[in-house]
């Protein structure tokens, strides 16, 4: 006689469910770097912003190298002011250096451009 099958057994589970763990041990650390990664960029990008506004700052008041700008909320009223995405904060600096995040991210963040 035929035995009929009517349920999965044991072994068939416990390989799809190994399978499945596999496919997250390779997926969860490639999504948390890209996470990071978006961070970093988004970092880039707000800090290019904050230069721009500082020049543009310094080009209305006529400064000079070493003057200091005023603070983001200042140099952004009436604008959005960019957010660090990592709870940072951002700091412009003075004239002629670039601005800064707390959190060091930004260009020394390896493999963004």
């Amino acid at each position: 006689m035929k035995r009929q099958r009517r349920a999965f057994e044991l072994i068939e589970i416990a390989i799809v469910i190994l399978i499945i763990a596999i496919l997250v041990a390779i997926a969860v650390p490639n999504f948390i770097r890209a996470r990071e990664e978006a961070r970093a960029r988004n970092c880039i990008s707000n800090l290019r912003m904050i230069e721009v506004e500082k020049e543009s700052w310094c080009l209305k008041t006529g400064c000079k190298d070493g003057a200091v700008p005023p603070s983001v909320e200042e140099l952004f009223k009436g604008k959005e002011i960019p957010i660090c995405s990592s709870e940072g904060h951002y700091d412009t600096g003075v004239i002629g250096e670039k601005a800064t995040c707390s959190l060091g991210m930004g260009p020394a963040v390896p493999h963004v451009q």
